[in-house]
């Protein structure tokens, strides 16, 4: 009869199970390090890029914002600016032609004065009486400090003693220019029609 001898473990389930213990420990620290990894990557870098997001997003949603604004300001300013330069009477104070500060570009300002020479003049000696009126009027933000308005003006044009009226139809391209925060005409571009030089050959014919 043969006797063998094994050793302390080698029977035992613990013994028989070593080999595979130690196979999933190591696993288990992989799983651990790739998982750390992973957070690691979550905490550093995905905060960074969500975080540049929502200050891009924000930036647009400003300059949007500054453009609607600086549309819709523009856009009133030159039809102030229009229904005045094209409304005057003969009567004294009304026909003064202050719009000219609002020409903020002096090369513009000087065509206009020369356009409009001897029509004050006119204005009184015939008894002109006109009514300026922006009937239709849309705006293109070039830059929130740059507008282009096109206007659609009609001009009602009669005379003290005279029953007839008649009737001056414009477009205008304007451009304003915001400086110092004032908004100023820095182009005049008549398509049609044009200031001083219909009003007393219509009105009378």
């Amino acid at each position: 009869m043969s006797v063998t001898v094994k050793g302390p473990n080698a029977g035992s389930p613990r013994g028989r199970g070593g080999s595979g213990t130690a196979t999933a420990v190591i696993a288990l620290a992989a799983a651990l390090t790739v998982a750390l990894g992973a957070i690691i990557w979550l905490l550093v870098d995905r905060p960074e890029s969500s975080s540049d997001a929502p200050a891009s997003s924000s930036a647009e949603l400003e300059a949007l914002r500054e453009e609607k604004v600086a549309g819709r300001d523009a856009l009133a300013e030159a039809k102030a600016f229009l229904a005045t330069a094209t409304t005057y009477s003969w009567r004294e104070g009304e026909h003064d032609f202050a719009w000219l500060d609002k020409l903020g570009n002096a090369e513009v300002r000087s065509g206009i004065e020369e356009a409009i020479v001897g029509l004050e003049e006119s204005i009184v000696d015939q008894r002109l009486t006109a009514q300026g009126e922006v009937v239709d009027a849309a705006a293109r933000v070039v830059d929130p400090s740059r507008v282009e308005v096109l206007a659609f003006v009609d001009q009602l044009l009669a005379r003290a003693d005279d029953d007839q009226v008649s009737i001056d139809q414009m477009r205008i391209v304007v451009t304003m220019q915001r400086t110092d925060g004032e908004w100023l005409v820095d182009d005049l571009v008549f398509q049609s029609g044009g200031l001083g030089q219909a009003e007393d050959e219509r009105a009378l014919d």
